[in-house]
């Protein structure tokens, strides 16, 4: 459940990684969970859900290397709100969204074939009566 809006559900963006992120689904609400900097594979298990708060358990691979975890342990899964190691790596934030402005389309029909002589009415005029 969305803690901004309270309507829609966080879902993680499979293709947000390394920098992961949840978002919600509901059209109107501009929350961004980030979650996870630097994380390697997150996943969300099916079928468990947390016991306390009731969502979704996560599964989180860090690099050995970078881990931010005690211990040098690479891989935890668990509740992103209430697991001691994993709720200080969670960042809530609203993403602004920047309106697109419109083009001036292909360009309108031009200007012809090239310029023509202007007329001289005159000329013409003379021309009719002689």
């Amino acid at each position: 459940m969305c803690q901004t809006c309270d309507e829609g559900d966080l879902v993680l963006d499979p293709n947000s990684g390394p920098a992961w992120r949840l978002s919600c689904n509901e059209l109107k609400c501009t929350c961004v969970v980030k979650i996870f900097a630097g994380a390697v594979r997150v996943a969300v298990s099916p079928d468990t859900d947390c016991e306390t708060c009731g969502s979704s358990i996560l599964t989180v691979e860090f690099n050995p290397e970078k881990t931010p975890f005690k211990d040098g342990v690479s891989k935890i899964t668990g509740c992103v709100i209430c697991h001691p190691e994993l709720s200080p790596l969670v960042e809530l934030s609203r993403q602004e969204f920047k309106r697109r402005r419109r083009g001036r389309g292909r360009g309108g029909r031009g200007r012809g074939r090239g310029m023509r002589k202007p007329r001289n009415k005159q000329e013409e005029l003379d021309q009719y009566f002689v």
